[in-house]
């Protein structure tokens, strides 16, 4: 996900130090001071304008969706079993229901 902001060049500022702490390159955070997109194919939009797209997104697009739940069709059974869940109302009490 951090790739993908700096490659958009949206100006979010990442802070550094915290990517020491969690072992991510720092690097991986650094914006560059042009924005060149990497190789990419152009493609034209449906109002014939050209877009580029990364080949990574581009072959991602195309593949076939796996759907864990068509896989395991015992997942359906969570569907249909009703949760219940408590939280604190606005006069101050405890109440609970069932979803």
């Amino acid at each position: 996900m951090v790739k993908q902001i700096v490659e958009a060049n949206c100006l979010i500022l990442f802070d550094l130090d915290a990517f020491a702490l969690w072992n991510i390159p720092a690097t991986l955070g650094r914006h560059k001071d042009t924005y060149q997109p990497q190789e990419q194919d152009a493609t034209t939009a449906e109002d014939g304008s050209e877009v580029d797209i990364d080949p990574q997104d581009a072959q991602d697009a195309i593949q076939r969706i796996h759907d864990q739940l068509w896989r395991v069709p015992l997942w359906w059974i969570l569907e249909f079993i009703p949760f219940s869940f408590t939280y604190w109302n606005e006069d101050g009490k405890w109440v609970t229901t069932c979803m």
